[in-house]
């Protein structure tokens, strides 16, 4: 018995989110996560460094970010992302 369903609570299934390669170059690009999600990206001090939606190719642009680890959160997803750009 899922009591999530029951309850009329909408959480996804499946798998976590995760990059398709990291270190990343360009593009990060993940897997497990639909398309136009929301993202927010957060540095190692926790300050926020990017924000927005996932490309319709499940990519984020990256080319911008200086070389260090990022965190990547998505909405409605309880998972929290690794990135780290060369």
């Amino acid at each position: 018995l899922d009591l999530r369903a029951s309850a009329g609570i909408a959480e996804p299934q499946g798998a976590a989110p995760a990059l398709l390669s990291n270190p990343v170059g360009e593009l990060a690009r993940f897997t497990g996560v639909l398309p136009g999600s929301m993202f927010r990206m957060t540095d190692a001090a926790g300050r926020t460094v990017r924000s927005g939606r996932l490309a319709a190719d499940g990519s984020i642009d990256a080319h911008a970010l200086r070389s260090g680890t990022y965190f990547v959160r998505f909405e409605r997803l309880p998972h929290l992302v690794r990135l780290v750009k060369d």
